[in-house]
Order: structure tokens, then sequence, then C-alpha cells
């Protein structure tokens, strides 16, 4: 039995235990199957209804979430590619007693071995010590080559006192006043650069000597060797007089190093 027939036989029950006019059993259920399809359709609206709002709130909720934060990046910057300066340059102040920039950092790899040609292996050895000294401005390194020797070292006329503070001064002045003649240190590995000449002292000493227009006999050749060194009015000055009083250094035969000095 269908719900139709059954809500019919049930109507009709109730009606008859009722007094008064009967009712039209047809037209009620009509009614009745009208209300149900109402209700179902109104259900089926509300549903699609509910539905719109949810999908429409979840749409809406992922919209408004925050965005993703980009994790910081754990690279590091490319380290600067090594700079192509000398390292023999010491970065202390010379002021403090210890090493410090001077007149010859930075011309490591100047020097030219075959200026050293031809020198007896004390001689040799010796010189690069020097150059290597002079360019690490290591005062007190020159002055132990200066002083090891058996002989007395002669770096200044009248000067008493230790040879390293000495150049230690003459380079804070030169830096700090603007005087290249006191660049003491450039002197000493731009002058063992020169050709060198050989000489007998006074003593019966054998000396290498440089330049070698210090030596008798000077050539075009040797004063040209002082170019750059000095200016042209002051070499011309010295060639008038026929004499070489610039900076020069003596190493003995046995590499006992002697001088480095200049003046008349």
């Amino acid at each position: 039995m269908s719900f139709e027939d059954r809500l019919r036989d049930q109507f009709r029950r109730a009606d008859a235990s009722v007094p008064g006019d009967r009712l039209d059993w047809n037209t009620t259920i009509m009614k009745a199957r009208r209300q149900r399809m109402k209700f179902a359709a109104l259900t089926a609206v509300a549903a699609v209804s509910v539905l719109g709002i949810a999908a429409y709130a979840v749409i809406n909720m992922n919209d408004q979430q925050p965005k993703p934060i980009a994790p910081a990046s754990s690279a590091t910057p490319a380290e600067e590619s090594p700079s192509a300066t000398p390292t023999a340059s010491p970065t202390a102040s010379p002021e403090d007693g210890t090493r410090g920039p001077c007149s010859a950092s930075g011309m490591e790899g100047t020097h030219y071995p075959e200026t050293g040609a031809g020198l007896p292996t004390k001689v040799a050895d010796v010189r690069l010590e020097i150059i290597g000294a002079a360019i690490g401005c290591d005062y007190d390194g020159l002055e132990t080559l200066a002083l090891e020797g058996r002989q007395g070292f002669s770096y200044n006329y009248g000067a008493d006192g230790s040879p390293a503070d000495f150049w230690r001064v003459r380079e804070r002045d030169a830096r700090a006043n603007g005087q290249p003649t006191s660049e003491y240190m450039r002197y000493l590995v731009s002058i063992l650069d020169l050709p060198y000449c050989e000489e007998d002292g006074p003593d019966g000493e054998h000396y290498f000597v440089w330049p070698r227009v210090h030596c008798n006999a000077r050539t075009d050749s040797d004063w040209n060797d002082l170019k750059g060194l000095y200016t042209k009015e002051q070499i011309d000055q010295m060639r008038t007089g026929d004499m070489y009083y610039g900076f020069r250094v003596g190493i003995l035969e046995d590499g006992d190093w002697v001088y480095f000095i200049s003046g008349d």
C-alpha cells in the first residue's frame, strides 16, 4: 500500500467518526501531494544554497589565507677574489717599533736576478736577503744583516746609534712630510737592482759596489743607470763634478755588508 493510500484510509476513518459533512478525499490528497512536492522543492533549493554558501566560504578563505613566506636565502656573498697586492707589505704602523708600511712596500718581484749574475755565492745570497728585508720593511732584520759581519757598518756620516732606528725615523718622516729623498728602503732595493762594479778598498778588501757608477772610469751607460731614481738635474750635477754621491751599497766578497750610505 502506497503512502497516499494509507493517508486516504486514515482520513476516511477519522472522518467517519466525526459528525458533519464528509471531506472530499481526492481534493485533500491532491493538496497534500502538492504540499509534499513544494516541500521537497524547497528542501532541494535550501540544500543547493547551503552548498553554494559553503563553496563560497571555502574559496574566500583560500583567497584570504596569507601567502607562504619564502625562506631566507642561505647563500653567503661570494668572497672577493684575493688582491694582487704583494703580501710582503706588513700592516703595523712604523711608529710603534714593529714592521710597518715603508717606501719599499709593494716592490716584491721588481728586482732582476740578472743584475746579480756573476756575484760570488755569499755576496749574491746577502744581496737577496737585504732586498727581502727591505721589501718587508724589516728594519731590525736589516740591522742584524748589517752588524753580523766582521767589520763595522756605515749608514750615515756622523750618525751614532741603531741603524734600524735611523731607517725607521727617515721612513716615517718621508711618509709624513712627502720627502722622497728619505725613502731609504726604496733606494736600497732600487740600488741593488742596478748593475754593480768591483773595486779594491784602501783596507785591502775587495768590494762589490752598487751602483757601478760609483766606481772610477764612469761611462754614459753608468750614468744612464740612474734615470728614474734621480732627476735629470741631480744626475747632471753629479756628472759635472764627475762624482757620484748618491745612495750606494758595499758588500765584501765574503758576504759582509759594510755600508749603505749617501753623501760625499
